[in-house]
């Protein structure tokens, strides 16, 4: 990825990856918790996409630059 973006390539998409990250987080905390509010399922998913969202930020080399 790092190597096509030098050459021009200006989109990557991770909307994706973040969906299967948020669905799969609120998966794991209905299964090992129970039904929980909503708002507490979300704030449980909310450190898996943070993480696949930094993931791509330093693959495509754009850490510090907002």
């Amino acid at each position: 990825v790092q190597h096509t973006i030098r050459l021009g390539m200006c989109k990557v998409n991770v909307g994706t990856a973040i969906w299967h990250a948020h669905v799969k987080a609120l998966d794991e905390c209905f299964r090992s918790k129970g039904l929980l509010h909503t708002i507490d399922a979300n704030e449980y998913a909310k450190e898996s996409v943070r993480e696949v969202v930094s993931n791509a930020i330093h693959m495509c080399m754009s850490n510090n630059k907002a």
